[in-house]
């Protein structure tokens, strides 16, 4: 589509769009507004047509916050975005156009994603303004019609926390709260820690049916318990006649003798004694009452020790931890301010 004599806002838009324009480039240096990139913005913006995406280069987050209070004054009619923008602000578009139903990843191209497809297509109608939003998909090549199905119906990835402090998180938040920032304020705002919150109920109520189903197989049927001891039994008794026919003098003696030790057992009666200790032994594991109730113990220990685990402990350390480094290099100050050094490297990091 020709872009150059598309034109959707009025004069009056047009002047506001270029006020805001102008003050928001005044943090730049004189050097970067001359840059073709953003000399080349305004005339777009002035129009009603803005480009929004991760890959502006260094100096153009300013230009990616410009836009983003645009549209959200309604001075933005069309946007060229890719899904970050759709995930992480609100600001819906009365029609969302997909131009294509692939996306490069690198090295090859791919199909959208559900989730990518639901969040995009999301966008699409006005609360208040419009009855309803319109979704357009542009198919420029053969598509499988599975392929669609999965897109357009599938279900959206779960949203999983990654939280982690890193020493550039640290010296950001650092920054921001002049070195009032605890690992509790952090942790406890995060969405790591909601969700970790979040979980605890069902967790609970797992592990209450766990152990319930521990009591039923502690007290089930006579003949399994039976088999199970009796199993038991055989073995210990299979044990101690073993152990009776090791310990013999004239067996001992042979294994007192100087020399290289080889530990091959060839007497018939211990080898026999082995074998049945080990068939029995298979059986023994192989019963469905030690299986199933080894099974349910180690999942309740395992979730009793997620529900004991402490969030804030874990991260407050590792905030300790990093911390005293962040010092060392000279990135903070002995009361956690941070200086001009630690200030720059969470600068160059977020750009």
């Amino acid at each position: 589509m020709s872009m150059s004599k598309l034109d959707l806002n009025t004069k009056e838009e047009k002047d506001d769009v270029e006020q805001v324009f102008r003050n928001a480039v005044l943090c730049l240096n004189e050097e970067d507004r001359c840059l073709p990139a953003i000399e080349l913005m305004l005339p777009l913006l002035m129009r009603g047509i803005a480009v929004h995406h991760s890959g502006l280069l260094p100096v153009l987050p300013v230009i990616k916050e410009l836009v983003e209070l645009l549209s959200q004054e309604g001075l933005i009619k069309a946007l060229f975005a890719t899904e970050t923008f759709a995930m992480g602000l609100n600001m819906p578009a009365k029609t969302v156009l997909f131009t294509s139903v692939k996306k490069w990843e690198g090295d090859s191209h791919r199909y959208i994603g559900s989730g990518e497809y639901i969040q995009m297509s999301g966008r699409a109608g006005r609360r208040g303004k419009d009855e309803r939003g319109i979704c357009i998909i542009m198919i420029d090549e053969q598509m499988e019609m599975n392929s669609l199905k999965d897109m357009v119906l599938g279900k959206a990835a779960p949203l999983v926390s990654t939280f982690r402090l890193s020493y550039y998180s640290i010296l950001n938040l650092m920054s921001r709260a002049e070195g009032q920032i605890t690992a509790e304020h952090v942790i406890r705002n995060s969405f790591h820690q909601f969700q970790y919150e979040k979980a605890l109920p069902d967790i609970g109520k797992k592990v209450s049916k766990l152990e319930q189903e521990a009591a039923l197989l502690d007290a089930s049927g006579e003949a399994e318990i039976a088999e199970y001891h009796k199993l038991k039994l055989e073995i210990a008794l299979l044990e101690k006649k073993l152990m009776s026919e090791i310990t013999r003098p004239e067996r001992v003696l042979y294994y007192l003798e100087p020399g290289r030790l080889d530990m091959k057992i060839e007497d018939l009666e211990i080898v026999d004694l082995v074998k049945q200790i080990e068939e029995l032994e298979k059986k023994l594991f192989a019963h469905p009452l030690l299986k199933r109730k080894a099974e349910v113990n180690h999942e309740i220990q395992q979730l009793k020790s997620k529900m004991r685990d402490s969030q804030l402990q874990k991260f407050g350390d590792e905030l300790k931890n990093r911390a005293r480094v962040l010092k060392k290099l000279g990135n903070i100050d002995a009361d956690g301010v941070v200086q001009l050094k630690g200030w720059a490297a969470s600068l160059i990091h977020w750009r």
